[in-house]
């Protein structure tokens, strides 16, 4: 968002890359190794992270597709789908 807000579903995203770029980095075989939720809807958050996380790794950079798919993935996670589209509140700490 242009105007500093940022979406919960937005910054939970965010949170859970960089959750797989770090994991990314750490397991033996990344590219066999990946994240899971447990279940089909949670799952594909990480499933998207971790693709967006392998570019990352590989100094590729995502496609816009990638981002808003892991935005529109938020949106059914049983954590967050009430809340996604909420103004996260985030102050810059």
């Amino acid at each position: 968002m242009s105007d500093g807000t940022i979406l919960v579903g937005e910054s939970e995203a965010l949170a859970y890359v960089a959750q797989c770029v770090y994991m990314y980095h750490v397991v033996s075989d990344p590219d066999s190794t990946r994240l899971t939720a447990g279940n089909e809807l949670d799952d594909e958050v990480f499933r998207i992270g971790w693709q967006i996380a392998a570019k990352l790794a590989k100094n590729q950079t995502p496609e816009s597709i990638e981002w808003y798919a892991l935005e529109s993935a938020m949106k059914y996670h049983s954590k967050y789908r009430t809340t996604a589209s909420n103004l996260a509140g985030f102050n810059g700490i």
